[in-house]
């Protein structure tokens, strides 16, 4: 498996382009400070009375209505939670301008056909493989975090560089960034949350029940 680093990917696709970070929670405040940092033209969706926009504000970034955002967008990052993603897409799929890239941090919503995206459309993951605070810090002091990139649907011919270049601007071309698809970080991402993580948890908490 190459490991692709800064040096590897041309920041040029991203150049001169207009991002619309849909969710800015964890991982969507994280990339959008990121990517504003590394100059690029950042904008944050957000539907009206959302107490995020507080939050949006202190952090020195533009937002607009979820509608105008994704029509003036070129990228459309689609970062939130994976229960509300389908019913999100299909209110915003009208707004997507002609030929516009999406973009994912999770496989979920693409592999298991939740969301199903038009064919004009390119289609990108870009998962950092851990908190967005962590990938906040580590940005912050010049290092990166490690990320999966892969593309789903490439109708302008330029998903992959696209792909490649957010993760640059997301500072994870520091650490390196990993080809894989949709159905691996999925499937992976799924196996390590119930085995890995919520396993040994369940575990303890029946050892911790058992009388003494």
């Amino acid at each position: 498996m190459k490991r692709l680093t800064d040096a590897d990917i041309d920041p040029a696709p991203l150049l001169g382009k207009r991002v619309a970070i849909v969710g800015y929670g964890n991982q969507g405040r994280a990339q959008a400070r990121n990517l504003k940092d590394s100059g690029i033209e950042v904008v944050v969706g957000l539907r009206e009375g959302t107490s995020s926009a507080v939050r949006v504000v202190a952090d020195g970034l533009e937002q607009e209505p979820l509608s105008s955002a994704v029509s003036g967008a070129d990228v459309v990052m689609m970062l939130v939670p994976d229960e509300v993603m389908a019913g999100l897409y299909g209110e915003i799929e009208p707004q997507l301008r002609d030929g516009a890239a999406l973009g994912f941090s999770h496989g979920l919503a693409i592999h298991f056909a939740f969301v199903r995206p038009r064919e004009d459309l390119d289609v990108f993951l870009l998962a950092p493989k851990g908190p967005g605070t962590a990938l906040r810090s580590l940005y912050e002091r010049g290092e990166g975090m490690i990320a999966l990139w892969a593309v789903a649907q490439d109708r302008s011919g330029k998903a992959r560089e696209t792909a490649l270049a957010y993760g640059r601007a997301l500072g994870c071309g520091r650490a390196g960034l990993l080809e894989s698809s949709f159905a691996e970080e999925c499937e992976a991402d799924l196996f390590n949350e119930g085995a890995v993580v919520w396993g040994p948890c369940q575990s303890c908490l029946l050892l911790a029940s058992r009388p003494s």
